[in-house]
């Protein structure tokens, strides 16, 4: 069992503004950072990180926590690997035993890491590797880069992976769940052997999956990647990007390629902004995730019908994440790797240098300018292009493009949107996630909830005052029971996120703790004078009603010191409430 001192020791030395920046460009705003969800698609931000409480919250979907929480959900994983790497940032060593608490995610991230280091093993054997360093080696790949990415070997052993992890403690079934692996009547099977392994490493650094290139020219598929698991989804990936970020950044720019060694060469030339779809089309998730890093990319695909159709391909869908994009042509037969090698990377920059946008390299495709082309050569652009424009969904950047094109071909506006007609617009068929929003209460109370969530030194006088049952609203009365349970009543705003019973409890406590409210010289006395207050004229009510029944039945000396009561109540209230505002 890891201790809570050290669970807070870790995330004390944890700076979330800093761990969050390496996954979402953050603005200062105020004492606050905002920028867009990394957890739902968004234009307009509205996610927010409090360094000083050491809490994010989303006010669009409502997730939030701590910096353990951000790397749980982002990254998918377990509790324990969250807490490791964020130990290791901190340089915090955890105590032998934590292993204890790893959870059926740890266990898979473990998998990944033991397969990374065993094919890492394999490539630098004696013998083992030396067919494949061989291979490296004449492909000009620099030993820095082999070391970099993690560039492993699969030897070709049936079971060497499952003996080598079973010495690590895994089972044959922890590698079929990695995607290690597969069931066969002869048992567990390696799913890679005679491939040279590509480790694909998610936004923490960690390897959820791999990429396998076959290095015998005789299998069915020149390339073999991980199947998808519970921690890699590979239209939600992007390999290069845990090494090319900060470049990314930097430049506010990508650069789209294709495949492995295209990001590899393109960083030993020193093009590090650089990631690979590898194989895949782009997908929204994919350029979403671009977008929280730049503005604008350049797609450098193979220049063979299929490069050039899944550049094509790519366009609207960076469009829609609200990148500008730029297509580099790198000429017949080429691909980075290739051109790098034969021409250098100031020819590559010249290239990126005359990189064009949509509408031109559309119109160079059809072989010159578009008042040059032959009517059917016109036809088969517009065409062209209205494919692209109905897969736009952005409104606002739909309208640009279209601008763009009936600007450059010198057709009229109203002849345009007639040819494209209007396209239709795919409404999203995702249920919306139900929000939990604040209860319209009065805004003292809303106040009071803030200031006991936000200052811990303030619940136990509370506790004195007031109880869970003074909140009408039932998801307000959990939390209030929560706060001054005496088990959590000095919990912080991070520990109480953490801990918090369910998830509603948890984001009604970051919307609350994400408010600009400070806790400097509150005065909790007029919060707990109201709640008097407020008890006084409940009470009122009640003798009031018991007066007028009685009254009703002929009682009439029940009414008279029924009467004297609620008369000394009301001497009682108007006291408090005079010195309340005297105070």
């Amino acid at each position: 069992m890891i201790s809570e001192s050290i669970i807070q020791q870790v995330r004390e030395a944890t700076d979330i503004a800093d761990l969050i920046s390496g996954y979402v460009r953050l603005k200062r705003r105020g004492q606050n950072y905002t920028g867009l969800c990394p957890f739902h698609d968004e234009k307009t931000p509205s996610f927010n990180v409090n360094p000083s409480r050491q809490i994010f919250h989303c006010f669009g979907c409502g997730k939030g926590g701590d910096a353990i929480r951000f790397l749980m959900d982002h990254e998918r994983m377990g509790f324990v690997e969250a807490l490791e790497i964020l130990a290791e940032r901190a340089h915090i060593e955890l105590p032998k035993e934590h292993r204890q608490n790893e959870d059926a995610l740890d266990v898979v991230y473990r998998a990944q890491a033991v397969a990374t280091e065993y094919f890492s093993r394999a490539l630098s054997h004696e013998d083992m590797g030396k067919s494949t360093r061989a291979y490296l080696k004449k492909r000009g790949v620099k030993a820095r880069s082999i070391s970099e990415f993690q560039i492993g070997f699969a030897p070709n052993r049936t079971r060497g992976l499952v003996q080598y992890a079973a010495r690590h403690g895994l089972s044959a079934h922890d590698l079929e769940r990695a995607g290690l692996t597969y069931k066969s009547a002869d048992g567990a099977r390696n799913r890679f052997f005679d491939r040279l392994m590509f480790p694909i490493r998610n936004l923490s650094g960690k390897t959820i999956a791999f990429g396998g290139r076959d290095l015998t020219g005789k299998a069915r598929a020149k390339y073999l990647n991980s199947p998808e698991t519970p921690i890699y989804q590979k239209s939600r990936v992007l390999y290069g990007l845990f090494e090319g970020r900060a470049a990314m950044q930097s430049a506010n720019e990508v650069l789209i390629c294709e495949g492995y060694f295209d990001v590899i060469r393109l960083h030993e030339y020193g093009f590090k902004n650089t990631v690979a779809v590898s194989g895949t089309a782009l997908s929204a998730d994919q350029a979403r995730l671009l977008a929280r890093y730049v503005d604008s990319a350049r797609i450098i695909f193979d220049a063979d019908g299929a490069g050039i159709k899944a550049a094509i391909r790519s366009v609207p869908v960076l469009f829609d994440a609200g990148i500008d994009v730029w297509l580099v042509d790198l000429g017949a037969g080429d691909d980075p790797d290739s051109f790098l090698q034969t021409h250098g990377a100031l020819a590559l920059d010249q290239r990126f240098k005359a990189a064009v946008d949509y509408v031109q390299f559309t119109e160079a495709r059809a072989g010159g300018s578009f008042d040059s082309l032959t009517p059917t050569e016109r036809d088969r652009v517009l065409a062209d292009i209205k494919e692209t424009l109905t897969k736009v969904t952005d409104p606002v950047r739909r309208e640009l493009l279209s601008q763009a094109v009936w600007s450059r071909f010198g057709i009229s506006e109203q002849v345009f949107r007639d040819r494209m007609s209007e396209p239709s617009r795919q409404e999203s068929r995702r249920p919306p996630r139900p929000e939990v929003k604040i209860p319209q209460v009065p805004d003292w109370r809303v106040e009071l909830l803030q200031m006991l969530v936000l200052a811990p030194q303030m619940r136990a006088r509370a506790k004195a005052a007031i109880s869970p049952a003074d909140f009408k609203d039932p998801l307000q009365e959990r939390l209030v029971s929560y706060l001054l349970d005496t088990r959590y009543i000095k919990y912080d705003v991070a520990t109480l996120v953490r801990n918090a019973e369910s998830p509603e409890i948890s984001e009604l406590i970051g919307r609350l703790a994400s408010s600009e409210r400070t806790t400097n010289d509150v005065p909790l006395d007029d919060y707990l004078t109201k709640f008097r207050l407020n008890h006084l004229e409940e009470k009122s009510s009640h003798l009031v009603a018991q007066i007028q029944q009685a009254e009703r039945t002929g009682d009439q000396d029940g009414a008279d010191q029924l009467s004297l009561e609620h008369q000394s109540l009301r001497a009682e209230w108007l006291k408090i409430d005079k010195s309340r505002r005297r105070g």
